[in-house]
């Protein structure tokens, strides 16, 4: 275990990996009443030539540090060169927040809907026999949902626009499941169907997704998330915000999409927002944020799990220390064949007011060959040089990465990156809506 400080190549690199901005930011949208933020997207291949992005919303001005509020699935087609997406894509909403009785206290509730994410095979896709994939133009989207009642006299509370709500008691919590069909031009979404922690697949409960799509697997599709064996005790379980990390198996039925198995990663390991990538040898990578408050181990560090039979078992390929604050990271990987990892970069020693959990610098850092450990650290991107002055002293967040290969219309294999921009106090402050520079932006990696 290497618990050294990361090298960076902060000087000699600097934003050389990021080539290809976006002409497009997926940025303030606007509904009737609502000012919603784009503040996460995992994009996907739909087809040669288009590309998908799952899009989570936050609402703006509320005085609340994360007013999730919901996710849309946008599509574009992806063309050669710069233009990574029309300047109007396509969007489907799919999970939007709602008041409804709280089964738990029996009280009217806010439904708050997370960011979504979910596989999908694309329309053209085809087995290793050449035969076409039985359930290319399909896939799922997957997102979940906390329940908090709405404000009765006294208490605690916080404010938000669909009124105000308190946390007095345990949390019902559940995941949403939409299956998703493409026609060529079109999506369309079946009903939701609502699944508690424990009921999406028996004997396990699911929590939250992965920071990446689904990768194929035969006629099937892998995907990590957050999630345990259920405990003994039922009623402990049910809300108990224990968690790890396991790689399910989704197959095609008469009903759409659904976990066929669950494979554990490392049962110890309490982790959550998951990712993984093909890697060399058609090996499957895994990283995952460790969760805890405090100086809990790995806090600050970057795991890898490695398997070599399609995820039935996992083995750690390395676990390196004091790299990455403590947000979100990803791994994945380039047409090339090389993989890597991005994160926010633990800043020791930059002069930032809180290094391990500052989210201004957004680093990459490359897989060594012998999946021993990882290469120096290069900046991405910089908030105050990118984008110039925050509003507030607080600074910029550029967090919530996400990757996939996709094919552009001539054939080409891009590597995507996407990320979130917000200044930090404009979800948490009423007076501060979005900035000229929030929401998501979408780039190319070049290796």
């Amino acid at each position: 275990m290497n618990n050294s400080p990361p090298e960076s190549n902060f000087v000699e690199n600097g934003l050389a990996h990021l080539t290809k901005r976006a002409h497009l930011r997926l940025g303030l949208l606007q509904e009737p009443g609502e000012g919603l933020v784009c503040t996460m997207a995992v994009p996907f291949q739909v087809a040669t030539g288009v590309l998908g992005l799952w899009v989570g919303l936050n609402k703006t001005r509320t005085g609340v540090l994360d007013y999730a509020a919901g996710a849309d699935l946008v599509w574009s087609q992806c063309g050669a060169g710069e233009q990574l997406l029309e300047e109007k894509p396509q969007c489907l909403p799919l999970f939007r927040n709602s008041v409804e009785a709280d089964p738990i206290s029996g009280r009217e509730a806010i439904f708050m809907r997370f960011p979504a994410a979910g596989g999908f095979v694309p329309v053209d896709a085809t087995l290793s026999d050449g035969a076409r994939h039985p359930a290319a133009g399909t896939g799922f989207a997957f997102c979940h949902v906390h329940a908090l009642p709405l404000q009765v006299a006294g208490g605690a509370s916080e404010a938000g626009s669909e009124g105000t709500w308190v946390h007095d008691g345990p949390v019902y919590r559940c995941m949403e499941l939409r299956q998703l069909r493409f026609d060529g031009e079109t999506f369309s979404a079946d009903a939701v169907k609502r699944f508690h922690f424990d009921e999406l697949f028996p004997g396990w409960m699911i929590s939250n997704k992965a920071m990446t799509p689904a990768v194929m697997s035969g006629e099937s599709l892998l995907w990590p998330l957050t999630c345990r064996r259920s405990l003994t005790d039922e009623t402990e379980d049910r809300f108990s915000t224990q968690s790890s990390i396991g790689v399910s198996r989704w197959t095609f039925r008469e009903d759409g999409w659904g976990i066929e198995y669950i494979f554990e990663v490392e049962p110890a390991f309490e982790g959550y927002e998951p990712s993984m990538v093909r890697g060399p040898e058609n090996c499957l990578l895994l990283t995952a944020r460790r969760k805890g408050k405090g100086n809990v181990p790995d806090k600050f560090g970057i795991p890898c799990w490695q398997s070599t039979d399609d995820g039935k078992t996992w083995s750690e390929a390395f676990r390196v220390q004091n790299h990455r604050a403590d947000s979100p990271l990803v791994i994945g990987a380039t047409a090339s064949g090389s993989n890597f990892v991005v994160a926010n970069l633990y800043a020791g020693g930059m002069n930032l007011r809180s290094p391990g959990y500052s989210r201004e610098l957004l680093a990459l850092w490359e897989l060594k060959s012998g999946l021993d450990g990882l290469g120096p650290a290069t900046i991405l991107r910089c908030g105050q040089w990118d984008f110039g002055k925050a509003p507030t002293e607080h600074g910029w967040k550029l967090d919530h990465p996400s990757t996939c290969i996709i094919m552009d219309a001539d054939g080409n294999q891009r590597t995507l990156l996407t990320y979130r921009v917000q200044s930090s106090d404009e979800n948490r402050l009423k007076d501060i809506g979005a900035s000229n520079c929030s929401g998501v932006h979408l780039e190319e990696i070049n290796l």
